[in-house]
């Protein structure tokens, strides 16, 4: 990853589980190294989340299970 023009962070939306991040950054080699750049960036993001003690909280859901109505 190239460190100019430097890295952009904007902060789409926040959502009940989610906080949607559209983060911009130039690269040396496009062609051959777009997927393992965003996994590194992936990585480092979950590293530092992690160094400051930031948890991913799991969505809860549950399931409601009805019973089927007779003919009216």
């Amino acid at each position: 990853m190239l460190t100019m023009p430097a890295p952009i962070c904007l902060a789409k939306a926040f959502a009940p589980d989610a906080v949607e991040l559209d983060l911009r950054f130039w690269i040396d080699d496009p062609k051959s190294g777009g997927a393992n750049v965003k996994s590194a960036v992936l990585i480092e993001i979950r590293t530092r989340f992690a160094a400051e003690n930031i948890i991913f909280a799991a969505p809860r859901r549950s399931i409601r299970l009805v019973e089927p109505r007779g003919p009216d």
